[in-house]
């Protein structure tokens, strides 16, 4: 055998080895492209562990919940007017922020802080977990918060403890309740970010509270904690991004949210309040 030929030979297995592995990343990148959880070697791979994968080979890629904001982004900025100037102009001045409701506030705060930094905003919060509309339509808490805390601008994030809600038309007098209360204070509802189908809870706020003030979480996708339920903590930045866009944009409630241009602001003042008892 030529000289030339025994060099050969010795690469073969290197020549194998080397489309074993090209394979093998091939079917990784199909299986993350695949819209339902995928088997590798027997186990489910949810994407986050493929993402894993890809990061440990320094490979960046884009999530489902990054094309959706991206997408949402989009919608809401070719929304706006052609010239750029808001429909009705933002107001500019500093804002007393008032953000109540369950626990998905514990994932927007942080980032709601940055932006009341940036744009000179107070910032003060009410969390109750698992609390509902009709929780916050009676007792004193919510009058509680708008007497010590004088908000102009009032967000609620209220309603992810009711997508299973049955009767959910029996809601709509808590909503009415809630709104009346705040009166005329600059207000954005935040819908719930739908982790299941509801049973019209979404629908009934938006009714309720209009498609001017109703920010539509439903619109998007979140990446989840493990619970399957609570945004991640990088998940609720872009929620609140997109909300805050939607906001200055869109809403009835313009008021100014620039991009924060630093983040880890310190945590606002907050009242916490254990779940409901019935």
């Amino acid at each position: 055998m030529a000289e030339g030929e025994r060099y050969d030979v010795a690469r073969k297995p290197a020549f194998e080895l080397s489309l074993v592995l090209l394979a093998v990343w091939v079917g990784l990148f199909a299986i993350a492209a695949l819209p339902e959880r995928a088997q590798l070697f027997g186990r489910g791979l949810a994407r986050s562990e493929l993402s894993r994968l890809w990061n440990a080979a320094g490979i960046r890629t884009q999530t489902r919940s990054d094309v959706a904001f991206e997408r949402r982004t989009s919608q809401l900025l070719a929304a706006a007017p052609a010239d750029g100037s808001p429909s009705t102009p933002i107001d500019e001045s500093p804002q007393r922020i008032l953000i109540l409701g369950d626990s998905m506030l514990d994932g927007l705060l942080p980032r709601l802080a940055d932006y009341a930094v940036e744009n000179r905003h107070s910032l003060n919060a009410v969390i109750w977990y698992g609390s509902r509309t009709i929780d916050w339509a009676r007792g004193s808490r919510l009058s509680d918060a708008l007497r010590d805390y004088r908000p102009t601008f009032v967000f609620v994030v209220v309603g992810s403890s009711e997508l299973t809600t049955r009767d959910v038309e029996k809601r709509a007098p808590a909503v009415r309740r809630i709104l009346e209360t705040i009166g005329e204070r600059k207000l954005v509802w935040v819908g719930p970010p739908n982790w299941r189908s509801d049973t019209g809870i979404g629908a009934l706020l938006e009714r309720e509270v209009g498609a001017q003030r109703y920010f539509r979480s439903l619109d998007l996708s979140f990446e989840r904690k493990r619970d399957g339920i609570h945004p991640t903590l990088a998940s609720s930045q872009k929620w609140l991004d997109a909300v805050a866009l939607w906001t200055m944009t869109q809403s009835s409630a313009k008021v100014r949210l620039a991009l924060p241009q630093k983040t880890g602001a310190p945590r606002p003042n907050a009242r916490v309040f254990a779940p409901p008892t019935q």
